[in-house]
């Protein structure tokens, strides 16, 4: 396997050393292009990341807040609970009732604590308190009777038996999730002379829903929102909209984390926290289909400006590698020309005298290399001319004394067939003289070659003057 990487690597570079200069350009860009590219996504990946976490941080700050403040109100209502069972009206009131069967005085009992009940409502209305109900031997108060009347009267008999197992301690009973409210049940036991009889029981109504959704206002960072509320695996209150399924998943959810889920073709982004001191589970749910079509819309935004830049940057490419090879190619064209012809140095339409570039300093140096080379032809080529024309006259040098010779030696033959010998002997002499002159290239010559041209010499003299020449010649043998 590494073996045939390797080949694959091999084969590839070899592909890249033989592309053109223009490929080569190119596909470095293309490279660094492409790797921009990458790097943008990668950027893009870790900035919609960073954005769950930032998105994850700011509704789970606005959760913790949110749970706080529910726990908050939970332990006022709670705390709304004790006052009533110690308030001494209201426990006068039940006593009265509980040991007296006279209408009256049940009568004035009666009102007595709905007026109480009704301080205590007005007061405690804004912790999510619907309604608050007493029970009581004969009869039962209620702040809300139509709110009393609206509510499922199994969840109300559950809640009265809660009441009544935690024997005068405080009770939550949840509606399972079928009702948006939860009840607080206490029984009321007499205190008077600690007789701890028990005198009546309270339930106090508290609407999760409105609870929820009005500490959720003022601090909720998207315009939509859904809050499941939950004991365990049991659901004690979930927004309305919310599908079974998506409730389901949600409990899934690990505390103090978060993830999206996808249910019914609709993604929420879910974040999961605890409701202080009751131990209970408090989801966030956001509707992630505008933020995801947002994100998906800016990603495709995003997307489509790269490859448009990378389009005008691979076309801008091209343009600026097309406007440096030209002149690379008009270098080419210009040295073509000269390797056939160096008599011929093309001109280039671009003045490159002017560039101080790279490019310009290739033409520049050219340019000057091919005048001196073409100085050099010049000055050879004449050279060769002024040789050829030495050799030539040379060769008529040589030929004109050898044309002389065979003259004379003609006229010599011609005197001896005419035996003319005056005119032989004067041929002899002259063809001497002549060859000594013409032939010889010696500076030194021996004493008996040039006694030989002075009687040639003589001889032709003699002839000339007659008898009015003499000539005596007096050198030693030995001398020769």
């Amino acid at each position: 396997m590494k073996k045939r990487a390797e080949t694959l690597k091999a084969k590839l570079l070899t592909v890249f050393k033989n592309l053109s200069l223009r490929w080569k350009i190119f596909f470095i860009v293309l490279l660094n292009v492409v790797s921009l590219l990458l790097f943008s996504l990668i950027g893009f990946t870790i900035l919609s990341k960073t954005y769950n976490e930032l998105l994850y941080r700011s509704i789970a700050g606005n959760l913790s807040f949110s749970a706080n403040t529910i726990s908050a109100n939970l332990k006022d209502v709670e705390r709304l609970s004790s006052i009533i069972l110690s308030t001494p009206s209201i426990q006068t009131s039940l006593s009265a009732i509980h040991e007296s069967d006279d209408a009256v005085v049940r009568s004035n009992a009666n009102r007595s604590i709905n007026t109480a009940l009704s301080s205590y409502y007005e007061t405690f209305r804004q912790n999510g308190v619907s309604y608050i109900v007493l029970y009581n031997d004969a009869f039962s108060n209620t702040t809300n009777w139509a709110a009393y009347e609206r509510t499922d009267s199994a969840f109300i008999h559950h809640a009265l038996e809660n009441a009544a197992a935690g024997d005068g301690a405080v009770s939550w009973t949840t509606g399972g999730g079928s009702t948006s409210g939860l009840f607080l049940g206490r029984n009321i036991r007499k205190i008077e002379a600690l007789d701890f009889s028990t005198i009546g029981r309270l339930l106090i109504y508290v609407d999760t829903d409105r609870l929820i959704n009005t500490i959720n206002r003022s601090f909720q960072t998207f315009d939509t929102g859904y809050y499941i509320l939950a004991d365990g695996p049991d659901t004690i209150y979930s927004s309305a909209g919310l599908s079974k399924d998506l409730v389901t998943q949600t409990l899934q959810l690990e505390d103090d984390t978060y993830q999206t889920l996808r249910v019914d073709n609709h993604t929420y982004f879910a974040v999961s926290s605890k409701i202080p001191y009751y131990d209970w589970r408090y989801i966030s749910l956001i509707p992630f289909d505008s933020i995801i079509h947002s994100i998906g819309r800016s990603a495709k935004i995003i997307l489509g400006i790269m490859v448009l830049g990378i389009l005008i940057a691979l076309a801008l490419t091209q343009w600026l590698i097309y406007s440096i090879l030209r002149h690379f190619n008009a270098l080419i064209v210009k040295m073509d020309g000269f390797s056939k012809n160096e008599l011929t140095l093309e001109q280039s339409a671009y003045d490159y005298s002017v560039r101080n570039d790279e490019i310009g300093r290739l033409h520049q140096r050219f340019d000057r290399m091919a005048t001196r080379i073409r100085t050099l032809v010049d000055t050879n080529y004449k050279n060769e001319l002024l040789r050829k024309e030495a050799q030539i006259k040379a060769l008529e040098s040589q030929i004109n004394p050898h044309f002389l010779y065979n003259t004379l030696e003609s006229i010599n033959w011609r005197a001896k067939a005419s035996k003319n010998a005056e005119i032989s002997m004067m041929a002899e002499s002259l063809g001497t003289l002549l060859r000594s002159t013409l032939s010889n290239r010696e500076s030194l010559v021996e004493l008996d070659y040039e006694l030989e041209l002075v009687r040639a010499y003589i001889t032709i003299q003699k002839i000339r003057f007659e008898d009015r020449l003499d000539f005596v010649s007096l050198v030693a043998d030995d001398l020769h």
